[in-house]
């Protein structure tokens, strides 16, 4: 198990707080095959809490083309993500921060639930869930 020092989640309280650089930003595009041998995470939002804040997380699929972008439960406006990958029920993703953070996430089997780490670089990893938001 994976035990983060209080000065760890300072650093990672710290770059989540401050808004990225670009903001008004409203998405970033990324190519990914579809597989549609199984229930893969599909269009629509993702809530869940990293770090006391609830952050939700909106996927796209139009055109061939998967895109992405989130918001923080205390923001107002929506940023892209970036290096945005699925593939059949998985997905990574990151958004402009420092340190750099990365997402890779699975959906668990009910469909409704997405759960993964959270990789801060130079800081360690954390768990992190997220449920299809209504």
């Amino acid at each position: 198990m994976f035990v983060m020092s209080s000065t760890a989640a300072m650093a990672i309280a710290m770059v989540l707080v401050s808004a990225p650089s670009e903001s008004g930003i409203a998405e970033t595009t990324t190519s990914a095959a579809a597989d549609t041998s199984e229930q893969t995470i599909g269009t629509g939002a993702w809530r869940g809490s990293f770090l006391q804040r609830y952050w939700t997380f909106e996927f796209s699929h139009q055109n061939g083309r998967w895109s992405g972008r989130y918001m923080r439960s205390d923001g107002r406006d929506w940023h892209a993500l970036t290096e945005l990958m699925v593939s059949g029920r998985a997905v990574s993703f990151s958004f402009v921060s420092s340190p750099r953070i990365i997402f890779a996430l699975e959906l668990n089997a009910d469909g409704r639930s997405l759960s993964g780490t959270a990789t801060v670089d130079g800081v360690g990893v954390v768990p992190f869930s997220a449920a299809r938001a209504p």
